[in-house]
């Protein structure tokens, strides 16, 4: 690939995730963030296959857990 098709795709890219720059301590800013996680950061994925398991008692390894995983955590006395 060349250089100018990467810095065109590179840009292309900071224009579509900087949206997603926001704080998190307003409604909007925790939308968004639900937002970049779903899509952008493949969140949508993890809805459908969770890799968690425990490797020893009391310690747990898991893909990144969204509300609904740390709530069933939670639920099962893990958290």
């Amino acid at each position: 690939m060349s250089l100018r098709v990467s810095q065109k795709i590179a840009g292309a890219w900071a224009v579509a995730t900087s949206r997603y720059d926001q704080r998190i301590d307003s409604a909007l800013g925790r939308w968004q963030g639900q937002l970049y996680a779903a899509t952008v950061d493949h969140g949508w994925l993890r809805r459908i296959w969770r890799n968690e398991g425990q490797i020893v008692a009391k310690l747990y390894r898991s893909n990144h857990p969204d509300a609904r995983a740390l709530a069933a955590w939670k639920a099962r006395g893990i958290v």
